[in-house]
């Protein structure tokens, strides 16, 4: 009998249980259909400031208990308490989500505390929608953590509301995007199935990014960022975060930096640092931008940024970077491919600061 050689790749793999439907210009029709297949007929709709007439229209003739458009960036715990007694207030028994991750990452909070389900509208690519992890800042620190009950139950992806975003938004949201994919490469949960996914969503973001970048954009390119956003949340859930988003939580919760600016400045400078460890995961994330130097290619995606994008510009200080290279010390970077020193950190930090390139 032939007995059965060693696995040569050894994973387990967990599938997150979504409904996620593609709606180009008819998610006003789709969602009283998504909200009846969910049982919802008390809705609390959750909107930014900037997708609240978007989220009027399409609530239009559909009866809404609770609106609610305070949402805030890295959702603070006050802000989550306060949303919570409203929507317990109302009595309302499921949760709609339009706008960016911020409204999304609020949604997902309520989702978690209320135990009700949770219908997500993205109009940005931050890929939140499409993971059951959520974070709450609280005492300027940025905590994170995962339930199945944060994940929305149905995602409705619209090309039309995505295409309404001001281009320096997209970029940065794209960039932020490309960081959940490009992290997956060296994170803790790294597989073969993350790995497709990962270079199918890098795929995808550069060449929808490219496709929308002019002043005649193809309305494809729309589609195809947010594809590529959707795999690159699936990817974070599952194989996990690391060195990138270990420093962006930090400047996030303890610094108030923008979330998708934050992502965006410090992308290059990790992927420059882990782009020379000679691992096979180096070799693959350079095959997932089709052969071209990373660095290069994001520089690129950056360029209606000014080409580079430096936190300065938002307030970030050298003794910010000091601070917060102090509380990176004290969390856990052994995941990371290479050993990272406070000099490598200071390097990486400061960079982002300045904008300087990798």
């Amino acid at each position: 009998m032939i007995q059965p050689s060693r696995s040569a790749h050894p994973f387990r793999h967990r599938f997150l249980s979504q409904t996620v439907a593609f709606v180009t210009g008819a998610s006003t029709t789709a969602m009283p259909i998504e909200l009846d297949r969910l049982d919802i007929t008390r809705p609390m709709v959750i909107s930014t400031p900037s997708a609240h007439l978007m989220a009027r229209r399409m609530f239009e003739g559909v009866e809404v208990d609770l609106w609610w458009d305070e949402v805030s960036q890295h959702v603070p715990a006050d802000l989550v308490e306060s949303a919570t007694e409203a929507a317990r207030r109302a009595m309302v028994d499921g949760l709609v989500t339009i706008g960016g991750g911020s409204a999304t990452g609020l949604g997902k909070a309520l989702a978690k505390e209320l135990d009700i389900p949770l219908a997500a509208v993205p109009t940005t690519y931050s890929g939140s929608e499409s993971t059951n992890i959520f974070g709450i800042t609280r005492d300027r620190a940025k905590l994170t953590a995962v339930d199945d009950r944060a994940l929305p139950d149905v995602v409705l992806y619209d090309a039309e509301l995505a295409a309404t975003m001001p281009r320096e938004l997209a970029v940065a949201s794209g960039l932020n995007a490309l960081a959940h994919s490009v992290e997956a490469f060296w994170a803790p949960g790294a597989d073969p199935i993350n790995d497709a996914l990962a270079q199918e969503s890098i795929s995808l973001l550069v060449a929808g990014l490219h496709a929308t970048a002019g002043d005649t954009a193809d309305p494809l390119g729309y589609e195809r960022c947010l594809l590529g956003a959707y795999l690159s949340g699936l990817v974070l859930a599952s194989a996990g975060s690391g060195l990138h988003h270990t420093i962006c939580h930090v400047l996030g919760g303890a610094f108030r930096m923008p979330h998708a600016i934050t992502h965006a400045a410090v992308l290059p400078h990790v992927v420059a640092f882990n782009a020379p460890a000679g691992s096979s995961a180096a070799d693959r994330l350079g095959a997932a931008f089709g052969g071209h130097d990373p660095t290069e290619v994001l520089a690129g995606i950056a360029e209606p940024l000014g080409g580079s994008i430096a936190l300065a510009e938002h307030g970030l200080t050298e003794d910010d970077v000091e601070h917060a290279v102090e509380m990176l010390l004290t969390t856990s970077l052994e995941d990371n491919p290479r050993l990272v020193s406070r000099e490598d950190l200071v390097r990486i930090i400061d960079g982002a600061r300045t904008g300087a390139q990798p």
